[in-house]
């Protein structure tokens, strides 16, 4: 589920994974802090 950051986008397999990577994005993170974020939350509700 895709969701968008200004004009940045982050796609994983659950929204809220997606919606936390958008927001790091969103408070100057970049892609590799996002990543990071999106891989531990998938981590917990895809375990």
């Amino acid at each position: 589920m895709p969701s968008a950051s200004g004009k940045r986008v982050v796609s994983s397999q659950n929204y809220v994974a997606s919606y936390v990577g958008a927001k790091i994005l969103e408070n100057g993170g970049n892609a590799f802090d996002a990543s990071i974020a999106v891989s531990a939350v998938l981590s917990v509700v895809m375990p």
